[in-house]
């Protein structure tokens, strides 16, 4: 690396090498959700992600409401800490409270 300084205090840089080296966390957890909570249920990330590039909900299948689906509201911003979760019978579309598990990768 070489470096010529001219009289405005700019540095030219040249044969620069640069390594980022990144590594995939992820988390999970489960939760109730609950159809009382009208922004949807909050879920915490306990890690400290960067950008989060995916999230997964599985609900878990209850006898009262059948199958259900699992939706989330996650707004992508740099250090995101958080999403929220709805889950809706599938038969009627009505929201419903119940167990989901979910999942989060990012870096």
């Amino acid at each position: 690396m070489s470096g010529v300084l001219d009289l405005t205090g700019l540095v030219q840089i040249e044969n620069i090498r640069l390594r980022l080296d990144v590594k995939i966390k992820k988390d999970s957890g489960n939760l109730s959700a609950s159809s009382g909570d009208v922004g949807g249920t909050q879920v915490s990330f306990a890690q400290n992600f960067i950008d989060v590039r995916s999230i997964l909900l599985t609900p878990k299948f209850n006898v009262t409401n059948g199958a259900m689906t699992a939706i989330y509201d996650f707004v992508d911003i740099p250090n995101p800490t958080e999403f929220f979760v709805y889950l809706y019978r599938t038969s009627d579309g009505l929201r419903v409270s119940g167990e989901v598990s979910w999942q989060a990768e990012g870096f």
